[in-house]
């Protein structure tokens, strides 16, 4: 027999998808402020936008231990925190990962954690695994971006492809398609497949010709400021 889902849980559900829609919107606006402190998209996305959430829900004792390891996560690498903090945090995570919206987050920052300790190759599955068992959107996306990174990391540029290539094409995606687009053609040029890389970044201006990509998509086009070191952009550039 199916679990009944309380209108408490959905209501619970509804919150954070807007928070997380909202922060998303929010970071896309301020995206080279983001990346100018270090903190990048998807790190924002987890600790601010997933945090919000976790504070409106009910305690309990797997809450409590997710917001054990969130604040072990945050304070990782920081003046005074434990020299193991990030694997203090993966362990809460683990022990508090499940079949809620709690879990999910959990779930979530358990492969965060471990991408963040350098074992991309082990974290970029997890990552899948964690966005395959999320109902939330935005810990969904989140998961699937982040997975799409850690095969980046890997060195798995086929694998990150793949992935980044499912987040553009899902209109169902709270992650902006023009931004996995941008990914996918980096992903591309690094693979040395010039073609393709140029066809993904035209592809990103075509769906949002003013969306948080056009800039940089112009620049690895060579139609707009200079492009970054270290893509392989068209002939003619």
């Amino acid at each position: 027999m199916a679990q009944r889902i309380s209108r408490k849980e959905l209501k619970q559900q509804d919150e954070f998808q807007e928070v997380g829609f909202d922060l998303l919107e929010w970071v896309e606006k301020h995206r080279s402020r983001v990346i100018a402190v270090g903190g990048g998209f998807l790190a924002l996305v987890a600790l601010v936008g997933l945090w919000t959430m976790i504070s409106r829900m009910r305690e309990s004792s797997s809450e409590k231990t997710l917001h054990e390891g969130l604040s072990l996560y945050g304070k990782a690498g920081q003046p005074g925190a434990p020299a193991d903090a990030l694997e203090q945090a993966r362990k809460k995570f683990a022990e508090a990962k499940g079949g809620t919206p709690a879990g999910e987050v959990a779930a979530f920052y358990e492969g965060a954690a471990m991408l963040r300790q350098g074992n991309a190759k082990e974290a970029a599955p997890l990552l899948e695994k964690a966005a395959d068992g999320a109902d939330t959107r935005t810990v969904m996306d989140s998961a699937r971006a982040m997975a799409a990174e850690a095969y980046e990391e890997a060195g798995d540029l086929e694998k990150a492809a793949s992935v980044w290539r499912a987040l553009a094409d899902d209109p169902g995606a709270v992650y902006p398609p023009d931004m996995a687009l941008l990914r996918l053609g980096d992903v591309k040029s690094r693979q040395g497949k010039t073609e393709e890389a140029t066809a993904a970044w035209r592809e990103a201006l075509a769906r949002a010709p003013q969306g948080p990509a056009a800039t940089e998509a112009q620049q690895r086009l060579g139609t707009g400021p200079a492009a970054p070191a270290g893509l392989t952009l068209p002939s003619g550039s």
